[in-house]
């Protein structure tokens, strides 16, 4: 698997505890507490969105082919709109991430 980009969303590990005491939320993983993603997760969802992305790249491109007066701008929007009213699996950051990747795909060469 390629390496993961530094500009990747990692997640985070909001959560809501009630009571007075200090405290936070963490999960126990290979013997450890671990907040947030583990490198392996970060790493599934990493290979998701890639996968996303190349899916949406060859249909991004068919309809700015296709339909006259679409800009790149708005055919990303529109596509990243799909992708968030389809109820997939994606963090925000996720498809902003994927939308973000789609426009310099598109932008390049």
């Amino acid at each position: 698997m390629n390496a993961i980009p530094e500009g990747f969303p990692r997640g985070s590990a909001l959560s809501s505890l009630a009571g007075v005491q200090l405290k936070f939320s963490g999960r126990m993983v290979d013997g450890a507490f671990v907040t947030g993603a583990t490198n392996d997760e970060v790493a599934q969802r990493y290979a998701v969105c890639q996968d996303l992305l190349n899916q949406l790249e060859p249909y991004a491109r068919r309809k700015l082919q296709s339909i006259q007066g679409l800009t790149m701008d708005a055919c990303v929007a529109a596509t990243a709109d799909g992708v968030r009213r389809k109820g997939w699996d994606l963090a925000e950051a996720e498809v902003q991430w994927v939308a973000n990747q789609l426009q310099a795909r598109l932008a390049g060469p």
